[in-house]
């Protein structure tokens, strides 16, 4: 029916918003009771195609990981061009604060000099073991990650052979129920209150 029709259209489509009303609908249908034994081969088939998009989302993951560690190589890029020019100051001040050159300078400014360079040199180093230990979060986050993914690849895969060895084609007679609606559907709505009428006709 139109029904099932616009649930095997919204998968076709294949984005996160189409998957997410196909879900929504066949859920609805199994709260109302619409499975029945005469439609299982039906739903069976229905449910196995919203399975089979956990390989799609796999795949969209693995994108969002990558843009995802694109980005924190450029973030730690950034972040070692500021560190290198934070140290290259904290250079400068120490080669200035040699003796040979503190006394060229007055008081106040060899006082300034030192006050500068003790603070640039606890900044530095704070920062850089902040830097190095993120960094080696990031790595242990990034690791796991590909390892969960990894566990569940295989679980998908196993799941899916199994399912394919037991999947019988579907009734081209078989249709949803004319008491299930699907959301945000008019079409389907008129065809199910069209299939009520006819029903009505019939008796």
């Amino acid at each position: 029916g139109e029904a099932v029709a616009y649930i095997s259209e919204l998968f076709r489509r294949n984005t996160w918003d189409s998957v997410a009303e196909a879900c929504a609908c066949l859920s609805v249908w199994l709260d109302q009771g619409d499975l029945h034994r005469d439609r299982a081969v039906l739903f069976h088939t229905m449910l196995q195609t919203a399975y089979g998009h956990v390989r799609r989302l796999l795949q969209d993951k693995a994108r969002l990981a990558a843009e995802l560690q694109d980005a924190v190589q450029l973030h730690r890029i950034r972040l070692d061009i500021v560190l290198k020019l934070m140290n290259q100051i904290r250079l400068l001040l120490e080669q200035a604060s040699k003796q040979r050159h503190l006394d060229l300078f007055s008081k106040p400014q060899r006082k300034n000099l030192l006050t500068w360079l003790a603070e640039i040199k606890g900044t530095y180093e704070r920062e850089q073991s902040q830097y190095l230990s993120q960094r080696q979060e990031d790595e242990m986050d990034l690791d796991s990650d590909t390892e969960r993914d990894a566990d569940f690849r295989g679980s998908a895969a196993a799941a899916a052979a199994a399912a394919a060895t037991t999947t019988v084609a579907a009734s081209a007679t078989q249709s949803v129920p004319a008491s299930s609606t699907v959301a945000r559907s008019p079409a389907v709505t008129d065809t199910a209150a069209q299939t009520e009428s006819t029903g009505s006709t019939d008796a």
